[in-house]
C-alpha cells in the first residue's frame, strides 16, 4: 500500500481497533494484536476549501 499512504495508515488503525475491540470481548487473546509495532507512513498535512457550488448544498438541503 505504499502508493496510496494515507489508506495505509487508515488500515493499520481499522486493523488496531478491530483486534482491540476483539480483545476486550475475548476473542482473542489480550496482547494479540498484529497493528502494535508496525510505524505509521508519515502524512503530508492538505488544506482545501469548499467551492461556492459545495458550500450552496448544506442550504439547499434544509
Amino acid at each position: 500500500m505504499r502508493p496510496t499512504l494515507f489508506q495505509a495508515n487508515r488500515m493499520l488503525a481499522v486493523v488496531g481497533s478491530m483486534y482491540s475491540f476483539a480483545a476486550s470481548r475475548g476473542l482473542v487473546a489480550k496482547g494479540v494484536n498484529p497493528a502494535i509495532g508496525i510505524e505509521k507512513y508519515t502524512e503530508q498535512g492538505r488544506e482545501r476549501y469548499l467551492s461556492s457550488k459545495e458550500l450552496a448544498r448544506p442550504g439547499d438541503a434544509i
